[in-house]
């Protein structure tokens, strides 16, 4: 059996507090009156340290973040004293705030690939974050040749080849790893103090997260940088933060240094978030009675030699994505299918969901031939396959409530009446743990878990 590896932490921290959270409060104003999403949170961050919030998701660790920067929506209030270099950011003017965005907090959002505009080039983007502070109140004004010069720069400081080449290239154009370390780039562009990161790795494969953890861990050890660190993977808290703080509900249950909260932990709900990381190894009994289940069941996918190919463009060759793979998975199997980016995981996926067009091979679904398949005659089996999409927060239609982005398959496919669409609505969000009442919200109102 293993479990996170703790390992020490490089640089010493300072005694500077560069952050000061004190008894912040958070309310959301909704139909039903106030939600409270932060009750009573106080927390500090010294120079060169590494703090991580960790807890489940509608927890507060992403509104408490939001709140450090100034981002909360204009549905929220927030009360008590959010202090960055001694400016309390819930009290100072818009063009003070401003200020201090970018140079003394920024923030490394979760999802790269929305973080970043698609139409302009990421250097554009860098430089652009340089301009607007560097022609503050007391600065001087950047030329667009000087403030190029500091993209490429803070590209190269995170470690993308050829800045000065790529400093030109569009999002589109980096892997998701490099997409991630180009917000970095853009957050780092003026030196701030503190980072803010949003759970910076959830998004991204393991040998890629693993890149930017160490990426993270330079920038800590070799310029002094405090990161805030927003995370509900213990793995990450336990190969990079100095001191972790556990949320729940709103409030701070428990704080400690990381080795001490690993080895010891006092609340309950701790111990429950650590025995949740995941483990390997299994009864060896149960096992063999699961491959004999298996074994009895029937074959729902099956792959043999299956090829799927992009094709080129501009007279360059197809692109193959997957090249002769073999498997099939079973009724009540877990089949877990792994590999870097760009490995056709993903490929394979949405081929077993009829989103991919396979090009050789055999692919059977539920006994259907996916290979050359006609959509007049697959759809009816669409209602029988589920897809569960990488990113949430592109999966959902977000000018429809959440409640009408689960009813649609099922207006689609089986027509029920709106009592029973509504009925089945709120059984399906309690299946997941949500409260039947967050049918009436959209997307943007709930957090990424």
């Amino acid at each position: 059996m293993s479990g996170p590896k703790i390992t020490e932490t490089g640089a010493p921290h300072g005694t500077e507090r560069v952050l000061e959270i004190d008894h912040l409060k958070v309310t959301f104003a909704t139909d039903g009156g106030d939600v409270y999403a932060v009750k009573d949170v106080s927390l500090d961050v010294r120079s060169g340290e590494v703090l991580a919030i960790v807890g489940e998701s509608g927890s507060g660790k992403t509104v408490t973040a939001k709140t450090i920067l100034g981002l909360l929506p204009e549905t929220a209030t927030s009360g008590g004293a959010v202090l960055i270099n001694g400016n309390n950011v819930i009290s100072v003017s818009a063009s003070k705030l401003r200020q201090i965005r970018g140079r003394d907090v920024a923030m490394v959002f979760q999802e790269p690939s929305t973080a970043l505009n698609p139409v302009f080039t990421v250097g554009w983007q860098i430089a652009e974050g340089i301009r607007a502070h560097a022609g503050g109140p007391g600065g001087k004004r950047v030329s667009a040749r000087d403030a190029k010069a500091r993209a490429i720069e803070a590209l190269r400081k995170v470690g993308i080849p050829d800045p000065e080449h790529r400093v030109n290239y569009y999002p589109h154009q980096f892997s998701g790893g490099q997409k991630q370390r180009v917000v970095i780039a853009a957050a780092l562009a003026l030196n701030p103090g503190l980072i803010v990161a949003d759970e910076p790795t959830t998004a991204l494969d393991v040998t890629v997260q693993a890149e930017i953890l160490e990426l993270l861990r330079d920038l800590r050890d070799k310029y002094g940088t405090s990161i805030v660190l927003i995370t509900h993977n213990m793995g990450v808290v336990a190969d990079l933060a100095d001191r972790v703080v556990v949320m729940y509900q709103g409030d701070v249950v428990e704080e400690a240094p990381v080795r001490v909260l690993f080895a010891e932990p006092k609340q309950d709900y701790t111990r429950k978030l650590l025995a949740a990381v995941p483990h390997l190894g299994r009864n060896s009994a149960s096992e063999g009675l699961l491959e004999r289940a298996h074994q009895d069941s029937p074959v729902l996918v099956e792959a043999t030699n299956l090829t799927i190919e992009y094709p080129g463009r501009l007279g360059t060759p197809a692109f193959k994505a997957v090249d002769g793979v073999s498997f099939t998975v079973s009724q009540g199997e877990v089949f877990g299918l792994v590999g870097e980016s760009g490995s056709g995981k993903t490929t394979i996926g949405r081929a077993i969901a009829g989103l991919n067009r396979t090009t050789g091979g055999s692919l059977k679904v539920l006994g259907y031939e996916m290979l050359n398949f006609k959509e007049r005659t697959f759809r009816p089996l669409r209602k029988d396959i589920g897809f569960v999409f990488q990113d949430p927060a592109a999966s959902f239609n977000p000018q429809l409530t959440i409640g009408d982005c689960v009813a649609e398959p099922m207006i689609i496919h089986t027509k029920p009446s709106p009592a029973q669409a509504r009925k089945r609505v709120a059984e399906l969000l309690e299946s997941v743990q949500l409260p039947a009442s967050y049918a009436q919200r959209f997307p943007h109102e709930l957090s990424g878990g």
